[in-house]
């Protein structure tokens, strides 16, 4: 099966996707980039029961710091 991606960084946190494939042929949609920061009054929870808002924006330092939470692998979410 032939596949291929192209990504174009549009400003902000978004990027355009581009991408081909020998069944669905061409498709293309913006991606929004989103992490998950604790926060008390928070619409998710983690795994381990953490109240977590979804955002948009964040920091180098942020992300360092680990105040930015955006590997699925180390947090599950569900919506309560």
């Amino acid at each position: 099966m032939y596949q291929n991606i192209w990504c174009e960084k549009r400003g902000g946190n978004q990027v355009e996707v581009h991408l081909w494939d020998d069944v669905a042929g061409y498709q293309n949609f913006i991606f929004k980039n989103y992490a998950y920061v604790r926060d008390g009054g928070g619409q998710y929870r983690s795994i381990y029961g953490d109240k977590l808002k979804k955002v948009t924006y964040w920091t180098e330092q942020d992300f360092k710091s680990g105040r930015v939470l955006n590997q699925i692998f180390h947090w599950i979410l569900v919506s309560y």
